[in-house]
């Protein structure tokens, strides 16, 4: 970290699916997919509204395990996270960019009314060392 810097992301929200675990060059990497929810009132209306925003996280390493052994839709995840910008071309010859949300820390903050919070032992990645 450069001196008198710092970026840090915190979600708190909900799974919609089940994270996607793969391994790539030796390194388990996890794929999340978490909403939050805002209220928000706006300009001409009387009553607050939600507002859900989707986010898609990346877990590396140890916090890809932890979400592919602990998390399962519907749960609650609180996560540390930073940014990180990515730059490629397509096939096409066009320049791509995207800001990408790479998760530090991942915990489990609730279960979903079906969880167990056991791992589960029916998925074929538990196998990968």
């Amino acid at each position: 970290m450069a001196k008198g810097t710092l970026q840090r992301l915190t979600l708190l929200g909900r799974l919609g699916t089940d994270p996607t675990v793969k391994e790539l060059k030796g390194v388990l990497v996890a794929k999340l997919k978490v909403a939050t929810t805002d209220r928000i009132k706006k300009k001409d209306a009387e009553d607050w509204q939600e507002e859900t925003t989707w986010h898609l996280v990346t877990a590396f390493g140890q916090n890809a395990e932890f979400c592919r052994d602990y998390l399962k839709t519907g749960d609650t995840v609180y996560m540390e996270a930073k940014l990180r910008n990515a730059k490629w071309t397509d096939s096409q010859g066009a320049e791509k960019f995207s800001v990408d949300i790479i998760a530090n820390m991942v915990q489990q903050a609730g279960k979903s009314p079906n969880s167990n919070n056991e791992p589960k032992s029916d998925d074929p990645l538990n196998e990968i060392e």
